[in-house]
């Protein structure tokens, strides 16, 4: 024979995943519109990058503006902040997305000048941003201080932002099932499948009950 506290237990367990089910719903928002596209997600952000970007940067010659590339900086990044917001074990995601868009404005801004007929070196361009150099490139202005970036400045930061995303899009290969923005529908039917058996033994577990009766 079942117990009341049994019963009691069981009916607890019941109520939990359902509350359990339902706040992962209310998670979901955006992040789970998303799921499973992160082959898009790259292709958006180097396409962002690529086009919107450095069609800012090319049409706007805000390079004396106060604070212009720090808000170029945060411009790199704010399509992908939500992904943070949602969930921040998702943070490497954000970065890995903002950085992939920063590659394509530092190393086709001029490459798009010279398509849309604009006269420019490539060859040069590239020496001295590919390969380190003393030669200054660019004065940025961050607002709150503005510096002069060399050559060999600019190449190690390229170079370095191309080492990170090699190794995050290796990090979001391996994990990808365990985050959050990707991972709801396994969830839900790992949630879906206890609430089931819950059920069904709550529904064994009461049969024996109703037949004494």
């Amino acid at each position: 024979m079942r117990t009341n506290s049994e019963d009691a237990l069981t009916l607890k367990k019941v109520t939990h995943l359902q509350e359990t089910e339902t706040q992962t719903r209310g998670k979901k928002g955006l992040t789970g519109a998303l799921e499973g596209k992160l082959p898009f997600l790259i292709i958006f952000a180097v396409i962002y990058g690529l086009v919107f970007i450095n069609y800012i940067d090319i049409s706007t010659p805000g390079g004396s503006d106060y604070g212009y590339h720090l808000w170029l900086v945060l411009m790199y990044f704010l399509p992908f902040v939500g992904f943070s917001i949602f969930n921040l074990k998702n943070w490497k995601f954000t970065i890995g997305l903002g950085l992939i868009t920063s590659l394509m404005n530092d190393v086709f801004y001029n490459f798009i000048r010279y398509l849309i007929g604009m006269h420019i070196n490539l060859s040069t361009y590239y020496s001295e941003w590919l390969i380190p150099q003393n030669a200054v490139l660019f004065h940025l202005n961050l607002g709150f201080v503005v510096f002069p970036v060399q050559s060999w400045m600019m190449a190690a930061s390229i170079y370095l932002r191309v080492a990170a995303v090699c190794l995050m899009l290796k990090t979001w290969n391996i994990p990808l099932s365990n985050m959050q923005i990707f991972n709801y529908r396994s969830v839900k039917r790992q949630r879906l499948g206890s609430f089931n058996r819950a059920v069904e033994r709550q529904t064994s577990l009461s049969s024996p009950i109703l037949g004494d009766d």
